[in-house]
């Protein structure tokens, strides 16, 4: 099932599930036995067939028919093992309750307040994240373990009663409290997600039975469900409600997004940007958070990113509702939310829940982490002594191209001073590389709160189309944050302008057909050779063809090609596939992987109409096999 199919079932089944909840309950609860009803299915069918050989051999009908029992009894086991897939639990850091006896008094007691699930381990991780992870047992059939992973920033962050709201949310997916439906439809449909992506990991002809009907099933029973998925999200926020407060749901909702907004735009750069000058990741990377994660309420304009979270509206696909349909299923005035959020006073969870272990365990999670990103981070610092030679070299050249000099000021942007780079962008100005050179002082000059930005980011919209949305962004952000909506929204319709572009040129490149405007290639003849001896590699190729396609969108500066192939043996041959086959164009796309125009690369009968236009193309041979 493609998106575009799978998103118009997901509309059209959510009027179904408001209009009619309990009748779309028993359509889901149908659904949700037809997968293990599939594998029974199975599984006696093969049963049946080996009972029938041993009555048939036994009258003797015929005792070869015993030999039959070997294919069966392999396909039989092959069923039963694809299911006995081995699930590995969540990484984190075991907390047993010795350690913070605080915290787990808390889960216990928001686990009786809304009825939750039995939990067989606590992890804690490094992630700005929470949640109840189930691992299941032979594919579900055997039920499953229960484990709550809990995330340090997210402890180091909320308040006691906010982190309070989180557990019981995360605990309420799986909550008695709100009905053994919701939650088996929530098991299930971890199981299926976490089943099929096992069954893409071993893929083989014994898996195969078991594969191809959860490849088509497992998509079917996500759009059943999603709509219930996200109702089953409002529910867990009730939970919360239950367990905490009103207020503390909503100002956990805001609190969070603000914590992983922090991390991830200020604490996590300023940290990886370690790299640059440290061979090893630093070994106590979390405990600063528990000083710092405060800047998270006052990190950067705070108003104007929370009226753009506000106007975020659920997509189709989401399984979770919007943070705006959440605070108003809550009840909640968004800014009571933000102003519960974002006031000082209350004491951390990390404090008051992990006690005297918390230093203990902040230096556990950050060796994890550490352990984690060690590699990437030796790989990074490798480049950036790489790179920071080469910026050296250019230093030291007289003259360089124009391509070099935009590499130095990338360069000097990455190792030395804002003030610097600037400089060397300048030097860029009215050149070849007029556009990102412009694109690049806008981008400086708004970060130094300087207006005059715009007008540079401007002019590279007006000289590269690839510039038209990296500089719309930053200049709509750099506009919002200072309350300057009709100005911002200018750029948001230039960007939703160029995205409506972009789009209709991605559709024009999709294919070709008899009708297009077809023409020789415009490529230098160098390069022309070079297409020609890769595809002169691939002996089952016996013509090729290359044109250029004219477009009515981004022609000029993304001219489009495509390089037909006629293949040996004609279609039909090439179209033989088996596991493990890397098809004709494939093949040759990847060894035309350096080429910078566009192209698109396709196989064509040589009796085919298109084989025919192309062959009325002067110049458009480029290849053929004597």
């Amino acid at each position: 099932m493609d998106v575009e199919r799978w998103q118009s079932l997901v509309r059209k089944l959510e009027p179904q599930a408001r209009e009619n909840p309990s009748k779309y309950r028993r359509k889901i609860l149908l659904l949700a036995g037809l997968g293990y009803a599939y594998i029974a299915f199975l599984l006696c069918l093969f049963l049946g067939l080996a009972g029938l050989v041993v009555l048939l051999a036994l009258k003797g009908l015929a005792l070869l028919l015993l030999k039959l029992l070997i294919p069966i009894g392999a396909l039989f086991w092959a069923v039963l093992r694809s299911l006995w897939v081995h699930f590995e639990p969540p990484e984190g850091i075991p907390l047993r309750r010795a350690d913070a006896p605080e915290l787990f008094r808390l889960i216990g007691d928001v686990n009786k307040t809304i009825r939750g699930p039995r939990l067989h381990a606590v992890l804690l991780t490094g992630d700005a994240n929470a949640g109840v992870v189930q691992v299941p047992r032979a594919g579900g059939l055997l039920g499953a373990r229960n484990y709550l992973v809990l995330g340090l920033p997210y402890l180091q962050a909320l308040s006691v009663d906010e982190f309070r709201a989180v557990v019981a949310h995360e605990l309420g997916h799986l909550s008695r409290r709100h009905g053994r439906f919701g939650a088996f439809v929530y098991r299930v449909r971890a199981t299926w997600f976490r089943l099929l992506a096992a069954f893409e990991e071993r893929k083989s002809i014994w898996t195969g039975l078991v594969r191809r009907f959860f490849e088509w099933y497992v998509p079917y029973f996500n759009a059943y469900t999603l709509p219930l998925a996200r109702q089953q999200e409002l529910e867990a926020d009730e939970a919360s409600v239950h367990a905490a407060s009103r207020e503390a749901a909503a100002s956990s909702l805001v609190a969070v997004s603000l914590a992983a907004r922090w991390l991830d735009e200020d604490y996590w750069p300023r940290v990886f940007r370690g790299a640059v000058e440290e061979p090893a990741p630093p070994r106590s990377a979390f405990a600063p958070l528990t000083r710092e994660l405060g800047e998270a309420k006052r990190f950067g304009n705070v108003e104007a990113w929370y009226r753009d979270l506000l106007e975020v509206e659920t997509d189709v696909g989401d399984s979770h509702p919007s943070v705006a349909e959440r605070l108003r299923n809550l009840g909640v005035d968004p800014q009571d939310a933000l102003r519960a959020a974002t006031t000082d006073g209350a004491p951390v969870a990390a404090q008051a829940l992990l006690g005297e272990a918390g230093p203990r365990l902040v230096e556990a999670v950050g060796r994890a982490w550490t352990a984690d990103v060690e590699p990437g981070w030796r790989a990074h610092y490798a480049e950036a002594q790489s790179a920071k030679a080469e910026l050296r070299r250019l230093e030291e050249q007289e003259s360089l191209s124009p391509e070099d000099a935009l590499k130095r000021a990338q360069l000097t942007e990455a190792f030395s001073t804002p003030d610097a780079a600037l400089a060397r962008y300048r030097e860029l100005v009215d050149t070849e590389q007029d556009a990102p050179a412009r694109y690049a002082i806008g981008r400086f000059l708004l970060e130094q709160e300087d207006e005059e930005g715009l007008r540079w980011l401007d002019e590279a919209i007006e000289l590269d189309p690839e510039a038209v949305l990296p500089a719309c962004e930053i200049a709509y952000h750099f506009l919002r944050e200072r309350g300057r909506e009709q100005d911002a929204a200018r750029y948001r319709e230039r960007a939703e302008r160029q995205v409506e572009v972009l789009d209709a040129a991605e559709d024009e490149r999709s294919g070709v057909s008899v009708d297009d405007e077809l023409e020789p290639p415009d490529l230098p003849e160098e390069e022309l050779e070079r297409i020609r001896r890769k595809v002169a590699w691939h002996e089952d190729v016996v013509q090729a063809y290359l044109v250029r396609k004219r477009a009515a969108h981004l022609d000029d500066t993304h001219p489009f090609y495509v390089l037909a192939l006629v293949p040996k043996g004609g279609f039909r041959a090439a179209l033989r596939d088996t596991d493990g086959y890397e098809p004709l164009e494939q093949r040759v796309a990847r060894d035309l992987r350096s080429m910078d125009e566009e192209l698109m690369i396709a196989r064509v009968d040589w009796k085919s109409p298109i084989a025919r236009r192309l062959a009325e193309i002067e110049g458009a041979k480029i290849f053929s096999r004597n």
